[in-house]
């Protein structure tokens, strides 16, 4: 379900919805999540539908602004990934899609959690050794559109590599650098 706050719940149930109608690929979806939340996001953009739910959760959508960092939400979304992930590793589902979490309401809840990549490994037990040079990318469009998005493939490398290592990013940046706005957080530096 990702972020109970964020789009996480409507886009599991229009996923679980066209996955139901036959839109997509063949697969049988259960959302994990907070019951009455992804009730509520049913309500607003699936109506009709049930979706099977595997609850995770008893956060209720109305303990919640939908929008607004809530440590509260932060712990659910990390609950629920948690849950699938190991009902993975058991053999119970045979695959996850997870949905954005926003890792500064799981800090908020006084948890050190850097993504999800790093909390699934930490769960199947995988440990990386660091080396002198990591090659990353950003996973292809829309996720390596700019270097303000591509920021977060380098940031998800960084654990991987040596003191003073040397991360190689590679990322389409058709869009440029970002915006304005995120040149406005570096120093002008001469460039020879």
């Amino acid at each position: 379900m990702g972020d109970p706050a964020g789009i996480g719940p409507e886009i599991a149930v229009r996923l679980a919805r066209a996955v139901s109608a036959g839109k997509t690929s063949p697969a049988e979806v259960a959302v994990y999540g907070a019951p009455d939340v992804i009730e509520e996001a049913v309500r607003r953009f699936a109506p009709g539908f049930a979706p099977q739910v595997v609850p995770c959760s008893d956060l209720k959508f109305s303990q919640m602004r939908p929008g607004k960092l809530d440590e509260r939400c932060g712990l659910t979304a990390l609950e629920c990934f948690r849950t699938a992930t190991l009902d993975a590793i058991a053999g119970k589902v045979d695959a996850i899609v997870t949905c954005p979490m926003n890792k500064a309401a799981v800090n908020l809840a006084g948890i050190p959690f850097s993504g999800h990549t790093e909390l699934l490994a930490s769960l199947c037990g995988v440990t990386a050794e660091p080396a002198p040079i990591t090659v990353t990318t950003n996973n292809g469009y829309p996720l390596d559109q700019n270097v303000y998005q591509s920021v977060k493939g380098m940031s998800s490398a960084e654990p991987l590599n040596t003191d003073g290592g040397v991360i190689i990013m590679a990322s389409a940046c058709g869009d440029g650098v970002g915006g304005d706005a995120f040149l406005r957080f570096f120093p002008a530096i001469p460039c020879s």
